[in-house]
């Protein structure tokens, strides 16, 4: 079974990338990249985050890139779970003190010391890199127009899943409730007097989980920006709720203001993957009639399965409002999540 880890921090010895060179398994010092990111910190210079066959989270400082972050992933034809190599001796390790983020690994090399397999080559490597799903869902205080607002409406319920990629069957699941919950099999209940303690729980549960890849339907557009301006609006009681990345002191950033954000641009967790099922089939499906994105629907037409679970909007304060066993109804549908982790899959 998958559990959380809690943050990436302890010290490593011998090798920085493989603690056992990987020479038996796998080409020398080997990564596959997770996100790229531009250091604003130094001109001309990126930062590769990734993860290796050891399942270890590195950084890599990559100088001289020759242009901007975005030519730079252009000319090296650079995608997401493309494959790293970084040849012995072409590197350095950057001392613990000095270090950017909370990975496990840092290093600085040059441009030209990069050996990158683009995107559209198969993984070379004879092994598949350890990643940490997370799929998340929440559900909000519904106001009688029917459109929550993250500055009035509370966060009643935070459902999750937690699973490995090399591990289909084994996952952790668990439910975060405004107010008491009744027992659910399978799924781990943890219960809360008040929204701030529950946010402030959820967010180290988040950290602690260190996910590599973050997915859910909408989660970009509604569930990430609901969550991070409600936590605005308890400012004073909830602390740094933004750090969701593995940069140290960055703000993963919404705009409040905006009600109409385009579907397809997600706040920035760097060295995070993000995969959002509603941006995924708004970008594929053919078919554009209404309700056709809906992650029941999807989940009906590919998976054969559903999200509803006999929940309508119309229902959700209500039950919140009611028994240990309504809200164990609303938390069940709350962890109604796999679909969108096994499209994913």
């Amino acid at each position: 079974m998958v559990h959380p880890t809690g943050p990436a921090t302890s010290t490593v010895a011998p090798s920085p990338l493989s603690r056992k060179r990987a020479s038996s398994s796998g080409p020398g010092d080997a990564f596959q990249l997770l996100e790229v990111q531009e250091n604003k910190s130094e001109p001309l210079s990126a930062l590769l985050f990734g993860a290796t066959k050891m399942g270890l989270r590195v950084l890599v400082l990559v100088k001289d890139i020759g242009g901007t972050v975005k030519q730079f992933m252009e000319h090296h034809r650079i995608l997401a779970m493309c494959s790293v190599e970084l040849p012995s001796g072409k590197y350095r390790e950057i001392n613990e003190g000095d270090r950017l983020s909370h990975n496990q690994t840092e290093l600085v090399t040059r441009r030209e010391e990069l050996v990158i397999q683009p995107a559209e080559v198969p993984w070379k490597l004879s092994y598949s890199v350890p990643l940490r799903i997370l799929s998340f869902d929440i559900e909000t205080a519904v106001p009688e127009t029917g459109l929550s607002n993250p500055c009035r409406d509370a966060v009643l319920q935070i459902g999750n899943i937690l699973k490995g990629n090399e591990n289909e069957s084994g996952s952790f699941r668990v439910i975060f409730t405004l107010g008491s919950c009744s027992a659910i099999d399978g799924a781990e209940v943890r219960s809360f007097r008040t929204e701030y303690e529950m946010l402030l729980a959820w967010k180290q549960f988040f950290i602690d989980c260190d996910p590599d890849l973050v997915t859910g339907h909408n989660i970009g557009r509604f569930d990430f920006m609901y969550l991070i301006t409600r936590a605005k609006t308890l400012s004073v009681r909830v602390p740094n709720f933004a750090c969701l990345g593995r940069l140290k002191g960055f703000d993963t950033r919404v705009d409040e203001g905006n009600t109409s954000i385009p579907w397809n641009q997600a706040p920035v967790l760097p060295g995070r993957l993000q995969f959002d099922t509603l941006q995924y089939f708004m970008e594929r499906e053919m078919d554009k009639a209404k309700g056709a994105c809906k992650l029941d629907t999807l989940a009906r037409k590919y998976l054969d399965s559903n999200k509803e679970h006999g929940v309508d909007y119309t229902m959700i304060n209500g039950l919140h409002a009611g028994t240990n066993d309504d809200r164990k109804r609303l938390a069940i549908y709350c962890l109604k999540v796999y679909p969108a982790m096994r499209i994913v899959g």
